[in-house]
């Protein structure tokens, strides 16, 4: 969870930074929250969350 939209889309920026991808096709699909999922290098999942 980070604090704002704008940590949420730096934070997506820095993951593509190193070669991570980003889809924000879910960014809205949980209500009250923007999001995205990315994968690190082990295949977890990872979601991260910001209030909309």
């Amino acid at each position: 969870m980070v604090d704002s939209s704008d940590e949420l889309t730096a934070m997506a920026g820095r993951i593509e930074s190193v070669g991570g991808e980003v889809p924000w096709a879910e960014r809205t699909s949980f209500e009250g929250y923007l999001r995205f999922h990315a994968r690190d290098p082990f295949g977890n999942r990872l979601e991260v969350l910001a209030l909309a």
